[in-house]
């Protein structure tokens, strides 16, 4: 028996984009850390910086539960991955670490496997590019769900797209276990079936994607009487569900106000990424799959259908089908000035958080 060394193969460009992308980001981030005038919460020591802010509350739950009703807010998915790789570590920031850097490793791997099913290699490069010089794209490094949430959803599309109905049903519950997005990622999914073809025998165990999300919702039921409690639970952190106009109002509100600069600094930021996120997603139906288009549309309508636009620019984070659409923009007058304004905010984002000011 011939063993076929083309299938076992890895292809190097997506390795090589990732190694160029940690070297350059650790390189930023320590020089905004260095640079910056540091908050009173912040470490001298660079790495322990890595987790604060969101990162404590995942932690908090995977050392011990959900102990406050406003922890509700954080899905389970991310902390109970942080409590299993403890296990192997005996270290709750070290797993929270680990956990986001081989996810953004495994998901750079997949995303260009996903991206050569439709598209060429150059534009599955290009997207690998676009995704992970996001201005936020360092809170793939840090102790937040970003990096866990795209390499699931990656893997849930992959091997939906492969007719591995299992494998993407596996995933999809994982994903939903991680954030309420993960719906939309499974709705986006049933849509694509009932748009090209039926249920059958062989998908018909799609119809299982949302049982972690269920299984969150009956876990709230018996803690809080209440299956949905998370929404709730999002009201302590300022976010509830809201006019679609709402949020902008309130961007340009705090932006007139006095103060702005000291106080409502990344407003800026949280607006002209919503703009920026909601243009694209209505750009992609032209240019995309359906999949991707209606999971982009869905993912940013989440946030704005709120009453701030809090965290946008790091939500938009892992919807990938909107680098795939950079990636799809030949121009090059766009290419150059985008990625020289990535690199100047992950110099300035990675900067504020490392030093613990607030950044999305």
């Amino acid at each position: 028996m011939k063993f076929n060394r083309k299938k076992i193969l890895i292809d190097s460009d997506p390795i090589k984009i990732y190694l160029l992308w940690i070297v350059i980001l650790l390189t930023v981030t320590y020089l905004g850390f260095l640079l910056f005038p540091k908050s009173e919460y912040s470490s001298d020591n660079f790495f322990e910086n890595f987790v604060n802010w969101d990162s404590r509350y995942y932690i908090s739950i995977a050392q011990s539960g959900y102990l406050k009703p406003t922890h509700y807010a954080f899905f389970p998915g991310y902390p109970l991955a942080i409590k299993i790789i403890t296990f192997i570590t005996r270290d709750f920031w070290l797993s929270a670490i680990l956990i986001s850097v081989v996810s953004t490793f495994l998901a750079s791997l997949f995303l260009y496997k996903l991206i050569i099913l439709d598209f060429s290699k150059e534009i599955a490069k290009r997207t690998l590019f676009y995704l992970l010089f996001f201005p936020t794209s360092f809170y793939f490094l840090m102790g937040y769900s970003e990096g866990l949430f795209l390499l699931l959803s990656i893997l849930t599309i992959y091997y939906f797209r492969k007719n591995k109905f299992f494998w993407a049903t596996l995933f999809a519950i994982l994903t939903s276990l991680t954030r309420f997005i993960g719906l939309i990622l499974i709705f986006s999914i049933f849509i694509e079936i009932l748009w090209h073809k039926r249920f059958n025998k062989k998908n018909i165990i799609l119809l299982l994607s949302p049982l972690g999300f269920l299984l969150y919702c009956l876990y709230l039921y018996t803690q809080t009487g209440q299956p949905l409690y998370f929404i709730e639970a999002q009201t302590e952190w300022s976010r509830q569900i809201g006019l679609p106009w709402m949020p902008f109002w309130e961007a340009l509100n705090n932006i007139f106000q006095s103060g702005f600069t000291q106080k409502y600094y990344y407003v800026i930021f949280d607006l002209v990424f919503a703009v920026f996120g909601l243009g694209m997603a209505i750009r992609s139906f032209r240019f995309l799959p359906p999949i991707y288009s209606f999971y982009a549309l869905g993912s940013v309508l989440v946030p704005i259908l709120t009453t701030n636009l809090s965290s946008t620019s790091r939500l938009l984070l892992p919807i990938f089908p909107i680098s795939i659409l950079l990636a799809l923009i030949k121009s090059q007058t766009f290419k150059i000035p985008y990625l020289i304004i990535s690199l100047i905010l992950t110099l300035l984002f990675s900067a504020l958080f490392l030093n613990w000011y607030w950044v999305a």
